[in-house]
């Protein structure tokens, strides 16, 4: 990083940190709001295939990587994709 761009990186940082610090009980209290839903999927899983609960969260855990994956290149992919390197 060149030396006149400090300042401005190190208040930046400082805002995000203080965003995140701020927002932290609020996930907490997402995570513990959306927890029974996650339950009811991953049994739901389990059930409909014949599994263990933790066989379930794996195929659970499987599915959301790919939706995940999909919908960050299917993003990138859509907006132009990476930058050119220069």
């Amino acid at each position: 990083m060149a030396p006149g761009q400090w300042p401005a990186f190190l208040a930046f940082y400082a805002g995000f940190w203080a965003l995140q610090n701020f927002a932290r009980p609020l996930r907490l209290s997402l995570a513990l709001a959306l927890a029974p839903a996650f339950d009811r999927a991953i049994t739901a899983i389990g059930e409909r295939l014949n599994v263990s609960k933790g066989a379930a969260f794996g195929v659970f855990l499987f599915c959301m990587a790919v939706v995940t994956t999909t919908t960050l290149f299917g993003s990138l992919y859509l907006l132009g994709g990476f930058p050119p390197v220069k």
